[in-house]
């Protein structure tokens, strides 16, 4: 039921299975289910224009359809939704469909045959779909076909049994516990809409992938700590490597490889920027140049927790934050905070009262 509060009208919409508004409240996206007594009856999904009270029908006859996106205009969608396979199938194939204000209906932008999808790959059902902010992008995820089961086996008599192997990247408790959570595993892809283009971005080797920018930037940020698993089991941390990867060719450049270390880009994306706690320092990579500096071994102060006392690195203080345009970032050490050039142009100071900006600076940097 969706009522206007202006004239208390009412507008009510029957067999709703989900609904979204998008960002403005402007329009109103709707999946209904077919009538369990009406077989003639099919599951659609609806868009509602609340300011001229007109529904469009997107899309018509599926069995299933999820993961909806809406972009920041409120005039583009994009779902999955399978609506060929039969109830009972084994394996059903996802795929993506995309409408834009003024199409007839929804239509067909990638599946497991598109060009550019991943052999053996399709469209999955388990990843969260967005548009980028300028709406020139679709982020989604697809993942590799799974084997269809075996229906000639008796599951009693079938023996069951867990194998471990000391060269597993985890321990056989820890594969049990994550087993759902691998099989719905998929891999970050983006479609290109004005070039009907599809580009693979995330792989087993980055399976781990940070939007940037809210997707505006011609790259994203990847890490993975394949190959550095094992180590983990008795050391309590993973090393990691990071990556840029274009989102017009999938290119890959390498940021850092195999350090204890989160890496994260900055608001603009210029930059990416971590903590590495072996050297107790941060860095930054220039994207424009490839280039990566240590931007704050010029500080005095120790910028992580000195009180710690467990057989680990000591965590450091953090980050307040970036300034506009990423032209510096602030640093906490444990009073104050710092403010740093990302190119290390600069020495850098203490952001704080004017008054004794220059006092402080003395005192910490010897300057």
């Amino acid at each position: 039921m969706l009522r206007n509060l202006a004239d208390n009208t009412e507008t009510i919409f029957k067999l709703v299975n989900e609904y979204y508004f998008d960002k403005k409240g402007t329009k109103l996206l709707i999946e209904t289910t077919k009538n369990s007594k009406d077989s003639n009856s099919k599951a659609m999904v609806l868009l509602y224009n609340i300011q001229s009270q007109k529904t469009d029908t997107i899309l018509k006859g599926l069995n299933d359809a999820k993961n909806y996106a809406i972009d920041e205009a409120g005039n583009q969608i994009a779902f999955v939704s399978e609506r060929d396979s039969s109830e009972k199938a084994l394996t059903k194939f996802y795929k993506l469909w995309y409408y834009a204000s003024g199409q007839d209906s929804a239509k067909l932008i990638a599946d497991k045959n598109t060009v550019g999808m991943q052999l053996g790959y399709s469209v999955s059902e388990n990843a969260a779909i967005s548009f980028s902010k300028d709406g020139d992008k679709i982020f989604f995820g697809n993942a590799p076909v799974p084997s269809p089961k075996d229906t000639t086996l008796v599951e009693f008599e079938t023996a069951r049994l867990d194998v471990w192997n000391y060269k597993d990247d985890y321990l056989q408790t820890q594969q049990l516990k994550n087993v759902d959570a691998e099989l719905k595993r998929s891999y970050t892809a983006v479609y290109h809409i004005k070039q009907n283009k599809l580009v693979q971005l995330g792989a087993e080797d980055a399976e781990n992938i940070t939007i940037v920018n809210e997707g505006n930037t011609d790259w994203v940020l990847a890490e993975s700590n394949q190959g550095n698993r094992i180590e983990a089991q008795w050391s309590g941390r993973t090393k990691s490597s990071a990556y840029i990867i274009s989102t017009a060719t999938g290119e890959r450049k390498t940021v850092f490889k195999n350090l204890y270390a989160n890496a994260s880009p900055s608001p603009a994306g210029k930059f990416v920027f971590w903590y590495n706690p072996e050297l107790k320092n941060y860095f930054t990579y220039e994207i424009a140049t490839g280039i990566t500096r240590n931007v704050t071994d010029k500080i005095k102060v120790p910028l992580y927790e000195e009180d710690n006392d467990v057989p680990d690195f000591a965590g450091e203080y953090g980050l307040m934050g970036w300034s506009k345009e990423d032209n510096s970032l602030l640093i906490y050490d444990k009073y104050e905070t710092w403010k740093v050039n990302p190119l290390n142009k600069n020495i850098p100071t203490l952001h704080f009262d004017k008054k004794r900006k220059q006092e402080r600076t003395k005192l910490h940097t010897g300057i």
